[in-house]
């Protein structure tokens, strides 16, 4: 939720941090693809089905991890937005942003 914030509630380099952690999930991701489907379909490496339940497994984690990271760091750029914003409220005497 970006309730109150606008666009000059960030500054440019949290703008590049915000496109970093997108590209590098990004990448992440079709890192992972290329080699689990190099052909677009899942081609697991492992012989039995054991084997590849823990491949799949291992594949989503590595999915859900990547969009997890990027997740993070732009909350974390939220964040201190937020607090700028509260910051900036504060100071001019206005109320509390919702």
């Amino acid at each position: 939720m970006r309730d109150g914030l606008s666009s000059k509630d960030y500054r440019p380099i949290e703008a590049q941090s915000i496109h970093a952690s997108v590209n590098n999930m990004l990448r992440e991701i079709r890192e992972a693809l290329d080699a689990a489907a190099p052909h677009g379909t899942w081609e697991p490496k492992a012989d039995g089905l054991l084997g590849q339940l823990s491949e799949a497994d291992d594949l989503i984690a590595s999915l859900y991890y990547a969009a997890g990271r990027a997740r993070r760091d732009i909350a974390t750029v939220d964040h201190c937005a937020r607090e700028r914003l509260l910051q900036r409220t504060q100071r001019n005497g206005s109320s509390r942003p919702a």
